[in-house]
């Protein structure tokens, strides 16, 4: 997973309600501790890595405000899904991963 901008900060028009939670982080060091935050609420149990104050990974691989992608250990995207989170279809994800296990 990879930590990005937020996409309805509390400090933010677009505010989501009382799902907004968290400010727009300021500094890098702010971000990784909100995704650390984000991390050990959700217990996701994986790694999360923090993209930079320039946005490049969310810039890079389209990923604002969401986005599911399947990136191999050999550094290569093996799924691309569409935006979400109206674009999310998990079951294809689920079904590539166990094409990738597979192989």
């Amino acid at each position: 997973m990879v930590y990005i901008r937020e996409a309805h900060p509390a400090d933010s028009p677009r505010a989501a309600g009382k799902w907004s939670k968290v400010n727009e982080p300021e500094t890098l060091e702010k971000r990784i501790e909100v995704a650390q935050q984000c991390a050990d609420e959700l217990d996701l149990g994986i790694p999360v890595a923090v993209d930079d104050m320039d946005d490049t990974a969310a810039k890079t691989y389209d990923g604002y405000p969401d986005r599911l992608y399947i990136v191999t250990r050999d550094g290569k995207v093996a799924y691309n899904g569409a935006k979400g989170p109206r674009g999310f279809k998990p079951d294809e994800m689920v079904k590539r991963l166990e094409e990738i296990l597979a192989e």
